[in-house]
């Protein structure tokens, strides 16, 4: 029996709004007028959607997105690729006058007239604050018309800033507050750059519930390497290859206040590209290493990685590596998405120690 427009509920008719033939979609992405493969910075954001940077605390986080920021509103190249320009409001949560001292020693650093960019801040409420992304859009909808240009970015600087009392483990408070923040970025077509905290051990991932990285459209970790490098990597990319990273230094730079001069930092020698791992120096080595041993979870998969390799030529794929792994006593107990995340940040900060080399899909011991 055929249903008739007329008969349908008022949430049902909203819902039959959304739909769209194939044909429309095909158009839509022939054009480029689809959101889909669109990058805000190629590789890293997309140009819609959320993005979320994770990493311990003095980690570079607020440096590289009030870098990232001012590229898109100065409309800066990154790497080879030109950037759309666009406003950008950075939600500073925590830090104000601190971030407004970046970004304006950013800006001298790279040249760009202050009185010109489209780049603004904003103090935000508690995210489940009853209207929260509503109130929000608002507001943000206001500031691009004052600038007169688009929302391209906003950054929430940083997610447990505004979680209010609510506990970021708990998988319905961060399924809320995901949720808006794709709101925000359906509601304006823009892209939403998240700042969050690793857990208590770094190696372990991000904090709270893993329903925050599901909900991603792009995870990224920031992690300080040998010899003062930071380094952007992605861990997954929705609508793309998780291949992508960058890198940089953070070097002191001058600004005046009042009769005073204050230091800062500023993102220096950024460079991008596809995620490789390339042999080190005894030198870089000796000066990426930590003291005292390894994470629990690091020793379990070099452990496995050792019995692994008992008897082979010197390396063997990533993919037995990973089964090894799964199947030794740490982690066979463990719930699929768990071992996945342990064993990917294991991985990395292996690594970063120096304790086993990549090439393509091959691994061994450094």
């Amino acid at each position: 029996m055929l249903q008739r427009v007329h008969d349908l509920s008022s949430e049902a008719r909203q819902l039959l709004k959304t739909a769209r033939s194939i044909a429309d979609a095909a158009e839509d992405i022939s054009s480029g007028h689809s959101p889909f493969g669109r990058w805000l910075i190629p590789g890293l954001i997309p140009a819609d959607g959320l993005s979320v940077l994770y990493g311990p605390t003095g980690s570079g986080k607020s440096f590289f997105t009030v870098h990232v920021g001012l590229c898109v509103a100065g409309a800066r190249q990154w790497g080879e690729h030109a950037i759309e320009p666009g406003t950008v409001v950075y939600l500073a949560a925590e830090d104000r006058f601190g971030i407004e001292a970046r970004a304006v020693a950013a800006a001298r650093h790279l040249h760009l007239n202050v009185g010109e960019l489209p780049f603004e801040f904003l103090t935000p409420d508690c995210i489940h604050d009853t209207g929260w992304q509503t109130h929000l859009v608002d507001v943000l909808r206001a500031i691009a018309g004052r600038n007169g240009c688009l929302i391209k970015l906003i950054i929430l600087d940083t997610l447990s800033a505004v979680f209010g009392g609510y506990d970021q483990n708990d998988a319905g408070p961060m399924s809320r507050a995901t949720e808006r923040l794709l709101f925000v970025a359906r509601s304006l077509g823009c892209a939403v750059l998240v700042t969050h905290h690793s857990g208590k051990e770094a190696d372990r991932g991000h904090r709270g519930s893993q329903v925050l990285k599901d909900r991603a459209d792009a995870f990224l970790s920031i992690s300080r390497a040998a010899q003062g490098l930071i380094t952007v990597n992605a861990e997954k990319m929705r609508n793309g290859p998780a291949d992508s990273s960058a890198s940089f230094r953070l070097e002191p730079f001058e600004i005046s206040a009042g009769d005073r001069i204050e230091r800062t930092l500023i993102v220096s020698e950024l460079t991008t590209g596809k995620l490789t791992v390339a042999p080190r120096s005894d030198a870089a080595l000796q000066a990426s290493s930590r003291p005292g041993r390894p994470p629990k979870d690091a020793r379990a998969c070099l452990d496995a990685l050792r019995k692994a390799l008992d008897g082979t030529e010197g390396s063997i794929t990533t993919e037995a590596w990973r089964e090894a792994v799964y199947a030794s006593p740490a982690f066979e107990d463990r719930r699929q998405g768990a071992r996945r995340q342990a064993f990917n940040h294991s991985k990395k900060h292996l690594l970063t120690a120096g304790k086993i080399e990549i090439e393509g899909d091959s691994v061994r011991l450094a």
